[in-house]
């Protein structure tokens, strides 16, 4: 089972960190655009990993 993306609050206004096993992969400014971001790199993980068991 693959590790989840945490969104995490950098505690600097509405700048979100989004995080894979506690390394940073991504940025974001606002919640919603977290979210969004975080939905987009887990649909691309999971269409690599089905590549990868091909």
């Amino acid at each position: 089972m693959q590790q989840q993306i945490q969104i995490e609050s950098t505690g600097r206004g509405s700048f979100w960190r989004l995080t894979l096993g506690g390394t940073v992969v991504g940025w974001a400014n606002g919640y919603p655009n977290a979210v969004a971001k975080r939905d987009r790199y887990e649909r691309a993980r999971a269409s690599s990993s089905l590549q990868g068991a091909a």
